[in-house]
């Protein structure tokens, strides 16, 4: 998931994202939060919330230096979402993988039990930073025109395919007896094609 999420930084998918809800909500400072955070929310689930973080930290630096708004109400979102929807799924963080396998816990039955209380969090979570960052986020952003494309729609396919399959095999693991070292041993050969072939 981290080779993977880098590989996605590299190709200019997250900034892409991140440049198009900028744009698209700069007059209005509470949208263009809400995205971020939802848009740092939903990568977690998906990829690492560690490389996210990673991913977004500079970004969020670079764009509030430039458009002159406080940084700090946008870092706390991105490190609150990170971590608290890091625990949906079972691959969202290390600890939930070393968890589930020295306890026998397959991806679904994690899932049931985790998404509702992921939810319940981040919902509190935004309404406990508006409340704290409310004065901030009432400034409107001035920002430059910026351009972020996609490096390559060809790499964009592969990353996101390597990333599909990878999870279909994590969910699908413990109901066909699939081995997670298996699944790490083909995401790794996936990876080596992508690096080579990039």
């Amino acid at each position: 998931m981290t080779f993977l999420s880098i590989f996605l930084d590299e190709v200019g998918l997250f900034r892409f994202l991140a440049v198009f809800l900028i744009k698209n909500f700069k007059s209005n400072q509470r949208l263009l939060f809400i995205s971020i955070y939802l848009m740092v929310a939903i990568l977690t689930i998906f990829t690492s919330n560690d490389i996210v973080i990673l991913t977004f930290t500079p970004f969020i630096c670079y764009f509030s230096k430039n458009t002159k708004i406080n940084p700090i109400p946008y870092l706390v979102a991105e490190f609150a979402a990170a971590n608290t929807y890091s625990m949906m799924l079972i691959i969202g963080n290390p600890t939930n993988i070393y968890l589930g396998e020295s306890s026998n816990i397959d991806f679904i039955t994690y899932f049931k039990v985790m998404w509702l209380p992921t939810l319940a969090s981040g919902f509190v979570q935004i309404a406990m930073m508006f409340l704290v960052f409310n004065k901030s986020l009432k400034q409107e952003v001035t920002i430059d025109e910026q351009t972020s494309k996609v490096k390559s729609k060809l790499d964009l396919t592969f990353g996101l395919g390597h990333l599909t399959i990878c999870l279909i095999l994590l969910v699908i693991s413990s109901y066909v007896d699939l081995s997670m070292l298996l699944i790490y041993a083909i995401s790794l050969i996936m990876c080596i094609l992508l690096s080579h072939f990039r």
